[in-house]
């Protein structure tokens, strides 16, 4: 964990986050998921902004795409700002910045919902090891509190992979009919099978 943020902590929902700017009074931790979620003041357009870092080296196979981000709320009574940029909010994949620059709001509210996912897929290229850090900054002159949880890495499945479980599920799915068709009996019938009479 690194930046410069003046202050960072875990917590649970709900719990007061103090030192807030008064344009964002009451502040609470939001959580996504779980019992805990982190939280940091930041700033946006103060010299130097305010902003939090966490990185980590992954193991990665090659050639191999992946989808990387984490999830950011902010439980205050007023919405916020962020700009995605090298110097404020990002996702750097072996110090290359992921996600495009621009802007996005980070909507007040209290619940799971209210999260902004930040996200991008990527890939591996040659690489076995990754070093992934995710910069979180936002708000703009006044110091403001942002949630942040449910960072993921997750590796996407090859299409080759989807289209051998759909033509799977295809087969399957076949071949329940014919076995209700053998027996006399609609695909989708639960019942015992009718005997017939030939006439």
């Amino acid at each position: 964990m690194g930046g410069n943020s003046v202050q960072i902590g875990v917590a649970r929902e709900g719990t007061p986050i103090p030192n807030v700017d008064p344009e964002f009074v009451p502040a609470f931790q939001n959580v996504r998921s779980g019992g805990f979620a982190g939280n940091a003041l930041v700033t946006d357009v103060h010299a130097p902004t305010h902003l939090i870092t966490l990185t980590q080296v992954v193991a990665v196979n090659p050639d191999q795409d992946i989808d990387v981000g984490f999830w950011m709320g902010n439980d205050s009574h007023h919405d916020l700002g962020i700009s995605i940029d090298p110097n404020h909010t990002q996702i750097f994949i072996d110090d290359a910045g992921l996600l495009a620059s621009g802007s996005r709001n980070i909507g007040a509210g209290s619940g799971p919902g209210d999260f902004v996912e930040l996200h991008r897929v990527f890939n591996s290229g040659s690489r076995t090891n990754i070093m992934v850090t995710y910069e979180i900054n936002g708000s703009g002159t006044a110091p403001a509190a942002v949630s942040f949880d449910d960072f993921f890495f997750t590796p996407v499945p090859e299409p080759a992979t989807l289209l051998a479980l759909g033509m799977g599920l295809s087969i399957i799915s076949f071949a329940r009919y014919r076995a209700g068709a053998w027996s006399g009996l609609p695909p989708s019938s639960s019942s015992a099978p009718a005997f017939r009479c030939r006439q």
